[in-house]
């Protein structure tokens, strides 16, 4: 999981973030564009359970740098509520998040 940003110029629509979203199972991709980083979080939680009622499985694994985003109390207490085991990438070292990173 990655958040890419601020990319200037922002979309038609003002994004400035994209957030990319990799199963490493299947190499499936999701990407959503935001307007804010704060924006993250719902983001992630939308798309969680989007995947989990379509697919019937539970997410067991995240992955992602140490950015600000990921690095929180909401994003903590979720993880740990769902059983989700959250692993992060050393710092400035992209290729630890490579599934992430590589379309970037």
């Amino acid at each position: 999981m990655d958040l890419v940003g601020p990319i200037t110029p922002p979309s038609i629509s003002q994004c400035k973030f994209s957030l990319t979203i990799t199963d490493q199972a299947s190499l499936y991709k999701i990407v959503s564009f935001l307007k804010n980083k704060s924006e993250c979080f719902e983001k992630f939680e939308t798309i969680k359970k989007k995947i989990e009622v379509k697919q019937e499985r539970k997410i067991k694994r995240i992955v992602s740098d140490r950015g600000g985003e990921f690095l929180n109390q909401q994003f903590s207490q979720l993880t740990t509520a769902c059983g989700i085991i959250h692993t992060f990438a050393a710092t400035e070292t992209p290729q630890h998040n490579g599934y992430a990173e590589r379309k970037n």
